[in-house]
């Protein structure tokens, strides 16, 4: 984010526009959603969401998330 911004749209607007997209997306596509914080929380942002503690464990994360979606199918 760039001084402009800042100087005219409140501290927290990329959040609050990542929120309103996530959303969006989450109740009105056909697109699903599904975030993996690598050290970071995001299970605030997204409702089918993980955290791992760091980059090694990101293939078995996706791995298990890919099988999650098409069992459901």
């Amino acid at each position: 984010m760039d001084d402009s911004t800042l100087s005219v749209n409140p501290s927290n607007v990329l959040e609050q526009d990542l929120r309103s997209v996530i959303t969006w997306v989450e109740d009105h596509s056909e697109v699903e959603l599904t975030a993996i914080g690598i050290g970071h929380d995001v299970t605030r942002y997204y409702k089918k969401a993980l955290t791992i503690a760091d980059a090694d464990e990101l293939a078995t994360a996706l791995i298990g998330k890919l099988d999650e979606l098409f069992e459901e199918r």
